[in-house]
């Protein structure tokens, strides 16, 4: 009897070691430390083959702009460089103002412009090349009662989005400091459900399972990067330049409602494979051109409450109704992440599927 007794006694307390041993495993799948979970699925960025960005580090365009505070008394001038005076020549990442009730700032490149021709495309190609720091992404986890969603913020020095030639000159939008977004949405148990990739004023959702991954069978999702304007997608366009087209509603300003009018004018993204010439960059040890994975959140920059580069412009090579030939500007550049609604992962888990 007392046997037996001994034998009951040493099984229960291996089925409660075993039962302790599967809750500790499975409390740990769900709590992987962020930069392990970051490394694990961070993208393969495939670009244009004359794609003349890679996403960098924020700290030399910082140290290669001015501070400009905003002097104008209504928001209707806020897009003219007129209104804008320099309040710190020589401003650092650490101390950037933050979001202040009634004042606005800005970072303004020195030595390049937004409204130059052809966008000033080449000097901001040139400003990076001198200054980067090499290839990086801003990463942070966050995680809601049934999802763990993996941001991948992108920086690029500018936005020098090009339309393709048209019979009568090239029409352009072009901007500086442009923040782009690719995510990885998990389960709460960490297995991938989806990507989620910006695409200028939303974005789109893929089913893990459709996503294209680099190597296949990886967990490194693959985004397409569209030429001069950054935005991500699952797969290269159509035709010989990769068209995909841009949602009217995305570009701002007086030339909005102009746009459907002008049928020349393809007013498209050009995502093409570049990889076969080396326009790749992909995760440390991956056998690609390498980006680091940097932490966005608590670095002292990314609190700053202005926008990273002076005005966005819409170039016309003619007159379009009551716009005028050349460069008009039509918005502000973008906001620091925190200060975009896609921080905010709802809104990312609400956009439409691809």
């Amino acid at each position: 009897m007392r046997k037996t007794s001994s034998r009951t006694a040493i099984l229960l307390f291996v089925l409660a070691a075993l039962a302790l041993a599967w809750a500790g495993g499975a409390a740990a799948k769900g709590d992987t430390p962020a930069p392990k979970l970051l490394h694990a699925y961070q993208p393969v960025l495939v670009f244009h083959p004359n794609e003349l960005f890679r996403p960098t580090k924020v700290q030399s365009f910082v140290n290669d702009s001015v501070l400009e505070r905003f002097v104008g008394t209504s928001a209707a001038q806020l897009p003219l460089d007129a209104f804008w005076t320099v309040v710190n020549p020589d401003p650092g990442p650490g101390g950037l103002p933050e979001a202040s009730p009634g004042a606005f700032y800005r970072l303004n490149q020195n030595g390049c412009e937004a409204d130059a021709p052809l966008a000033g495309a080449a000097c901001y190609a040139e400003a990076w090349q001198a200054g980067s720091g090499g290839d990086a992404v801003y990463g942070r986890v966050v995680r809601t009662g049934t999802r763990v969603v993996l941001q991948y913020w992108l920086f690029y020095y500018d936005n020098p989005l090009l339309l393709p030639p048209t019979p009568v000159g090239t029409f352009w939008q072009s901007h500086e400091g442009d923040w782009e977004l690719v995510n990885v949405i998990l389960d709460a148990d960490e297995e991938p459900l989806e990507a989620a990739y910006s695409q200028h004023c939303s974005g789109q959702r893929k089913a893990w399972a459709g996503v294209e991954r680099s190597p296949a069978g990886s967990t490194h999702p693959v985004a397409y990067v569209a030429l001069g304007s950054h935005a991500n997608y699952f797969a290269p366009g159509a035709g010989p330049i990769g068209a995909v087209p841009i949602p009217l509603a995305c570009i701002t300003g007086p030339i909005q409602p102009i746009l459907p009018s002008l049928p020349f004018l393809p007013v498209v993204d050009q995502v093409v494979d570049g990889s076969g010439v080396g326009a790749i960059v992909g995760p440390p040890g991956s056998g690609l051109p390498a980006s680091t994975v940097h932490r966005i959140e608590g670095a002292p920059w990314s609190a700053f409450g202005g926008r990273w580069g002076e005005s966005e412009y819409f170039f016309t090579p003619i007159p379009l109704g009551p716009v005028p030939a050349g460069a008009v500007p039509v918005g502000l550049a973008p906001a620091s992440p925190p200060q975009q609604a896609n921080w905010n992962v709802q809104v990312v888990l609400a956009w439409p599927p691809a």
